[in-house]
Order: C-alpha cells, then sequence, then structure tokens
C-alpha cells in the first residue's frame, strides 16, 4: 500500500526552492517512504516520550536535502524541507 503524501505550505516553498535534482532526489526518498512496508527503515525516527509506533516524526534525508516527516497509519505528512550543507558520509 502506498500512503499519500501531503505537504504542509511552508513546506511546499521550500521544496520549490530547491534545485530541479535535489528536488527530484528527494521526491523520489518520499516515494520509497510512502510505500514502504516498514517506515522507520526509511526514516530516522524522533519518537518524544516514546509515545505508541505512529504518529511520529522523523527526518528524510538525501544527500542535498533533508525532509521533516510526520508519519500516520493512513498517509505522510511533509512538515518542511532544508537543503543540506554537508554530504552523508
Amino acid at each position: 500500500m502506498i500512503r499519500p503524501v501531503t505537504f504542509e505550505p511552508l513546506a511546499q516553498r521550500q521544496i520549490r526552492a530547491l534545485a530541479p535534482p535535489d528536488r527530484a532526489a528527494l521526491s523520489e526518498v518520499l516515494l520509497d517512504l510512502a510505500g514502504a512496508a516498514d517506515p522507520m527503515t526509511v526514516v530516522d525516527p524522533y519518537l518524544p516520550g516514546g509515545i505508541g509506533p505512529l504518529p511520529f516524526h522523523g527526518v528524510v534525508l538525501t544527500d542535498s536535502a533533508e525532509a521533516v516527516v510526520t508519519l500516520y497509519l493512513d498517509h505522510v505528512r511533509v512538515v518542511a524541507v532544508r537543503p543540506r550543507h554537508c554530504p552523508l558520509p
């Protein structure tokens, strides 16, 4: 099952500001997240208070951008996007 991906207005503006190759790379990773059987394998999770498995916040990383996402049982919400200044190891 592929979960729908929704964007907060801020994230929409921020993703439009990325260079086209960076936007494409981030879009590919978000699609991987949306279709993942176990989303925890795609994001770096942040579980405040350890309350339940979902919803939770995580960060999706590419070589050139990162996105803060909230995972729900039925969809993925992109909260914010920003360029990365240091490449992944």
